[in-house]
């Protein structure tokens, strides 16, 4: 806080307390999150790369039976399977 109130000191710039304290909050704020977001940012990217890719399964392989989920509006279960 002290080093934006240097700041302001060069310039014709006129601000309330409450704006000053907006601003360091938000200086604080930035300094504790905004590394942990980049921390977890890098993670999920170094596991996406390592994680192995899925293969794409066959469409119907031999002796699958297919099944069907379809919307069901009419009961209060929401989701049936037909075939």
């Amino acid at each position: 806080m002290q080093a934006v109130q240097n700041v302001m000191r060069h310039y014709s710039v006129e601000t309330t307390q409450k704006t000053l304290d907006w601003v360091a909050l938000m200086g604080a704020a930035s300094g504790m999150y905004v590394p942990r977001l980049a921390a977890i940012s890098i993670r999920r990217k170094s596991v996406k790369r390592s994680a192995p890719r899925p293969q794409a399964a066959p469409a119907n392989p031999q002796g699958a039976s297919v099944v069907q989920i379809v919307p069901d509006m009419a009961s209060g279960a929401g989701f049936q399977e037909g075939v």
